[in-house]
């Protein structure tokens, strides 16, 4: 039953080669760690993060509704906000310009 009884070659690691790995996992468990890693990766490939993860509130205060609801439609609100904030530059660039002392004329 012995089949290696008449080998004279008996491999063994040397020592340095055994101090090296003395502090490492072993194989198996190396390997094994590997795996979970490559299936985990492979779950983040077929099941990916959705792009946005920003979900807004949306309130539902009645508060806050009848405070809108008087200002009109978005569009019309959009408008007015647009036309008083052009109001307002055009009113701060010609008092800029009402504190230079130089008029240009043509003549």
């Amino acid at each position: 039953k012995d089949i290696y009884k008449d080998c004279s070659f008996s491999p063994k690691l040397c020592q340095k080669s055994l101090d090296i790995t003395a502090g490492r996992e072993k194989f198996h468990d190396r390997i094994d760690a590997d795996l979970k890693k490559y299936k985990q990766a492979m779950d983040k490939r077929k099941n990916p993060k959705p792009k946005f993860s920003f979900i807004p509130a949306i309130n539902h205060d009645a508060e806050a509704y009848q405070k809108l609801a008087g200002k009109g439609d978005f569009m019309a609100r959009t408008k007015n906000d647009l036309e008083t904030r052009k109001k307002k530059s055009k009113a701060l660039e010609d008092e800029a310009i009402a504190g230079y002392t130089f008029k240009p004329s043509i003549t």
